[in-house]
């Protein structure tokens, strides 16, 4: 890439973000006093998903998970995509999901930041049959923290 252009004679210096190595040529300028600096576009670092949810539940019984303390360690917004193993999916940070069968289900939660860069964490729950009586050494509740 060859950047060309004119400078003006009361500055003696300019700056040029770009990740891509370049020429630049500078004719008839009065001084030979021209500064060139390159910055490399700052680097994104991809951003961390934590998967937070319960490990058992029962079928028909409505369950909490939590993205929360996903982070972008670049401070960038995310996007949030849970796969519930079921054929459903949500795209809020603390989506409700009802399992409507037993079995085991791998819940995948992946964040993705402005940039495009993502992580994912995985999840498995053991769904319960529906008719499994609630009180006898099945907890279901979360309490997320900050």
């Amino acid at each position: 890439m060859n950047a060309t252009g004119n400078l003006n004679s009361s500055y003696d210096f300019f700056t040029i973000y770009t990740p891509i190595n370049y020429s630049a040529y500078i004719a008839e300028a009065e001084t030979p006093k021209v500064n060139i600096t390159i910055i490399p576009a700052p680097s994104n670092r991809p951003p961390t998903a934590i998967a937070i949810g319960p490990s058992i539940g029962i079928a028909t019984v409505p369950l909490q998970f939590d993205a929360s303390q996903s982070y972008d360690p670049d401070n960038n917004n995310l996007t949030y995509y849970w796969l519930f193993g079921d054929d459903n999916n949500a795209t809020t940070t603390k989506p409700i999901h009802t399992y409507s069968t037993q079995g085991i289900y791998i819940v995948n939660l992946t964040v993705t930041d402005t940039y495009n860069s993502s992580d994912y964490d995985n999840l498995t729950i053991d769904i319960l049959p529906a008719d499994t009586p609630q009180g006898k050494g099945i907890t279901l509740t979360v309490n997320v923290t900050s």
